[in-house]
């Protein structure tokens, strides 16, 4: 009964690594926009 168990975890952690990927483009997205404000209001002197 255990291999029953054992089988559907890998594709939850298929969907987990999924979500993550997603996850981290999203954090890289928002830390490049991030940092062009910074630079914006920067040389606006806000």
């Amino acid at each position: 009964m255990g291999s029953i168990f054992e089988n559907s975890k890998p594709a939850q952690d298929d969907t987990d690594s999924a979500e993550m990927e997603k996850l981290y483009a999203q954090i890289g997205q928002l830390k490049v926009e991030n940092d062009f404000l910074k630079k914006s209001c920067k040389k606006l002197g806000i």
